[in-house]
């Protein structure tokens, strides 16, 4: 397979933690369960490249993350409801396991600039919700 590609994805991630108070960089536990749920929604357009059995592909694309902070005692003013701009540059290799199967490995770099603020995160200078992922792939068909 050569030339150009799109791929769309959305995906979740979610933990659940504990409230913190940070005071001259000192972390204090407050016992109140907090839940952070992630959802990226993103498309990536790139340019496949053939080399004998080997595709290599790059690409770049946008979407949206919507962040969600809660926890069981907070008022609704302390839980947090942001959606932020988020960028994707994409760089993978694939090779064929069988006739209609393939394998891959890719490294993506998002990048989510301003996303958190306030509480925690200022206190540490964290802002950018983005990061680099390391994906294994499977592709089933042609």
């Amino acid at each position: 397979m050569r030339g150009l590609q799109n791929q769309g994805a959305l995906e979740r991630f979610q933990a659940t933690g504990e409230r913190v108070f940070v005071f001259e960089n000192e972390v204090f536990k407050l016992g109140v369960e907090n839940r952070i749920t992630i959802t990226p929604l993103m498309g990536t357009g790139g340019y496949t490249f053939r080399s004998g059995p080997l595709s290599t592909y790059l690409g770049a694309g946008a979407g949206v993350y919507q962040f969600r902070e809660t926890s069981a005692f907070a008022e609704s003013a302390d839980n947090v409801k942001t959606n932020s701009a988020a960028y994707r540059g994409v760089l993978g290799v694939q090779w064929p396991v069988s006739r209609r199967l393939a394998a891959g490995i890719e490294v993506l770099y998002t990048a989510v600039p301003n996303a958190l603020s306030g509480g925690v995160a200022e206190a540490f200078g964290e802002k950018d919700l983005g990061g680099v992922q390391v994906r294994g792939r499977l592709l089933f068909g042609n």
